[in-house]
């Protein structure tokens, strides 16, 4: 049951139509509120007063342990460990709530940019979710912190005692890192498109892409969305093997400013 002092809204984005309860939009509502029923995240129960958006298939949670104010954590609602277990509608729900909760936490906050982070496949929380960060100047000492500080995040202290250690990712520091040659960036390029292209009656040509300021030959271009508005290209440094870059074709620097076409 929703109290008097609730704070609860509507939004919709493209057909999905997203309940929002929040403390953080609301300051009538007081933290003991309860808004709806708990929910689950892993094997851990999250109280509704955490609930910030709910949507047909995800749920945006909010302070839980926040790396720092605003940080708010989005999955879905059915407990997958791995991105490629959800269905079309849930990825794409995952992401429009998503970008809901970065609108409400970034207008809260007065924040001008976000780190939103994926993860898929972790063994600490087996259970797919988003990170959404909201940036200010000066919130971490080197602004790279921030991804250590997700990597690391359990969503109670009971959790971050009980749950398996962060393993922290070996990487190389940014002066280590090398160039690599043309040639060895289409190779990669080449093979990540057999494989995604494998049975496709037509092969389709990739055209050269603008990565910012940065051209990116269409050799080393691998991938391009039905659509036209996305493409996925090899890393000129990349951080580990593997590590690829997926941007809309339009140069856009903010989540906010893709359409509902490229958002898609």
């Amino acid at each position: 049951a929703l109290g008097s002092a609730a704070c609860v809204g509507a939004l919709t984005f493209g057909a999905t139509r997203y309940i929002r309860h929040s403390r953080l939009l609301c300051s009538a509502a007081s933290p003991s509120e309860r808004v709806g029923d708990d929910l689950q995240l892993a094997e851990i129960s999250v109280g509704a007063s955490h609930v910030l958006l709910t949507s047909p298939w995800s749920v945006a949670f909010s302070g839980l342990q926040p790396i720092v104010p605003g940080h708010c954590v989005v999955a879905p609602l059915r407990p997958v460990g791995r991105a490629p277990e959800l269905s079309d509608a849930e990825w794409l729900d995952l992401w429009r709530t998503a970008r809901r909760a970065q609108a409400a936490v970034e207008g809260t906050h007065a924040a001008g940019a976000s780190n939103l982070l994926l993860k898929d496949g972790t063994a600490r929380l087996p259970h797919l979710h988003a990170h959404v960060v909201p940036r200010l100047v000066g919130d971490f000492a080197v602004s790279d912190q921030v991804f250590d500080a997700m990597d690391g995040w359990a969503p109670t202290a009971a959790a971050a005692a009980s749950l398996p250690a962060h393993v922290k990712l070996p990487l190389l520091a940014d002066h280590e890192r090398k160039d690599r040659t043309p040639a060895t960036m289409a190779d990669e390029a080449a093979a990540y498109r057999a494989l995604a292209l494998a049975g496709a009656a037509a092969k389709p040509k990739v055209a050269a892409h603008t990565f910012a300021r940065f051209p990116i030959a269409a050799e080393h271009v691998f991938l391009e969305s039905p659509s036209g508005l996305s493409v996925a290209f090899v890393n000129l440094r990349p951080l580990v093997a593997g590590h690829v870059l997926v941007t809309p074709r339009r140069i856009v620097p903010r989540m906010h400013e893709l359409s509902e076409a490229e958002a898609d």
